[in-house]
């Protein structure tokens, strides 16, 4: 089977991590990106076994999707219980400046630092070390900063 013929069966797959993700504006760029995120799980996988390569490619067509939201710099923080979702919103949007200055009320400096750079697109290995502290200890800081800002919405 032609390489072309394999990413096609992954189709569905990349529409649905576009639905779950909520990505709404410039669609056809983020399925060529899950698109690629196939094709790399492809050649990546090895293994016969039809269940792992599924696996392997659904996990990074998530994560390229996720990856590309940030970089766009287009991204909100929202806490809800203990999970924080990304919604794409405008990053100059009064909701979001409200939501921040509240932010500042509540948290400490280390952890409203954190979520500025969070809402920037940093990964928790790359706040740590402008931060100056390891990747499980920001993964410390993000699950008090879900803690603390569960009521704001």
């Amino acid at each position: 089977m032609v390489m072309s013929d394999r990413v096609m069966q992954y189709e569905r797959m990349v529409y649905s991590w576009i639905h779950k993700l909520g990505i709404s504006v410039d669609m056809d760029d983020f399925a060529q990106i899950g698109r690629l995120a196939v094709y790399e799980g492809l050649k990546k996988s090895d293994v016969d076994d039809k269940l792992v390569e599924a696996s392997l490619i659904y996990g990074l067509i998530r994560n390229r999707l996720i990856d590309e939201i940030r970089r766009r710099g287009k991204l909100k923080l929202e806490v809800t219980g203990d999970e924080s979702m990304l919604d794409v919103v405008d990053d100059t949007s009064n909701d979001v400046s409200l939501w921040l200055h509240d932010a500042k009320l509540i948290l400490n400096d280390v952890e409203y630092r954190c979520v500025q750079m969070m809402l920037r697109g940093y990964t928790q290995q790359e706040i740590g070390q402008r931060i100056g502290k390891s990747r499980s200890t920001v993964k410390f800081y993000q699950q008090n900063i879900r803690k603390k800002l569960s009521h704001l919405r």
